[in-house]
């Protein structure tokens, strides 16, 4: 743990050009992972690599978990989503055309939401089939985050010999 703290340390001390003024990047919607073709099993890792506020994070819905929302996961095309990101540099301004799984009918206004705000060095742990979102970033800051995907070596979704994952770094503005 002390070699995370020497790199992060001189991230949150210097006030850098980190705080730019930011363009709006793609909100996604009411979703889970599993909708976009992830197994039930996946857990998700989120962690901000500078500070963020409830107006730039994510967003859950507890009671969503563990209950069917009908949702068009059934128009989502995983292998035209992947040959899309073969040319994310063509992708600009937040503009994402794309079929992306949502609920059919929208959460009611009162559902309960809960935001969680991590300090930078702080992770949140939660179930690819958590249902969740993005909060569009109201700020003048841009999000940077650390976020992986893994799935438990004993469960009946394996792949490889330890571990299946998926990971990337993220620049959400």
């Amino acid at each position: 743990m002390e070699n995370v703290n020497v790199i992060i340390k001189p991230l949150v001390t210097e006030k850098s050009t980190h705080q730019q003024q930011t363009r709006n990047a793609y909100a996604f919607q009411v979703h889970r992972d599993t909708w976009y073709s992830a197994p039930k099993q996946q857990i998700n890792w989120w962690m901000p690599v500078w500070p963020v506020v409830a107006e730039n994070i994510m967003e859950f819905y507890p009671r969503g978990f563990g209950n069917v929302v009908e949702n068009n996961s059934g128009d989502y095309n995983y292998y035209q989503a992947n040959m899309w990101r073969s040319n994310i540099k063509a992708f600009s301004g937040g503009k994402d055309t794309r079929v992306h799984p949502a609920p059919v009918k929208p959460l009611d206004a009162g559902e309960p939401r809960l935001t969680v705000v991590p300090p930078v060095g702080g992770i949140m742990l939660f179930s690819g089939d958590q249902l969740h979102a993005s909060v569009p970033n109201t700020t003048q800051l841009t999000r940077y985050s650390i976020d992986f995907r893994t799935v438990d070596r004993r469960s009946r979704f394996t792949v490889g010999k330890d571990r299946c994952y998926a990971a990337h770094f993220s620049r959400e503005q």
